[in-house]
């Protein structure tokens, strides 16, 4: 096994999972995948403008905590990360209350097939390109869903998933 010196493998390998349906087990369906054409910094303005083609995700890691395992004369380090899954929606008409309710319905749906999908271990350990994301212990384990938002302006939903995970890095021999 080869660990990974940085995130950037689990990453692309939540994007597979999110928007390829990348996976052997609970993998998603065509019409459940997202889109990741977005930046984390872009507005809402452009995302609400991609959702209205295909649904978007956009993952990130909040933070990362070190591990009382890792020691410092050791090959690798152990971090505790939170992981961040935003879910964005386009809602045709945000101020008809039945239009934002089946936005809601179809976030919270989806969260629970996201969570099937990277909470599946053998869905996270390789990238399709053979690399190895530093998954300890299979896949995330899935925390909370955190406040929904929606903003009237844009027609954008967007719900966000919480998960955390144990992941080991390479620490570098030079």
């Amino acid at each position: 096994m080869t660990l990974p010196a940085t995130f950037d493998p689990l990453v692309d390998r939540i994007y597979e999972v999110l928007c390829d349906g990348a996976g052997s087990l609970r993998a998603l369906a065509l019409a459940d995948r997202y889109s990741k054409r977005t930046l984390p910094n872009e507005g809402d303005e452009r995302r609400a403008k991609q959702s209205r083609v295909q649904k978007i995700a956009l993952v990130g890691i909040d933070s990362i905590a070190d591990s009382v395992n890792t020691q410092e004369h050791s090959d690798r380090g152990e971090y505790q990360a939170a992981i961040r899954v935003d879910l964005c929606y386009h809602t045709p008409n945000p101020y008809e209350r039945a239009a934002v309710i089946t936005a809601m319905t179809d976030a919270h749906s989806d969260a629970h097939l996201v969570r099937a999908a990277l909470g599946w271990g053998a869905n996270m350990t390789l990238t399709a390109d053979a690399r190895e994301t530093g998954l300890a212990g299979g896949g995330l384990v899935f925390t909370r869903t955190n406040n929904p938002r929606l903003s009237p302006d844009s027609r954008l939903f967007t719900l966000t998933l919480a998960f955390s995970a144990t992941v080991w890095l390479a620490f570098p021999t030079t």
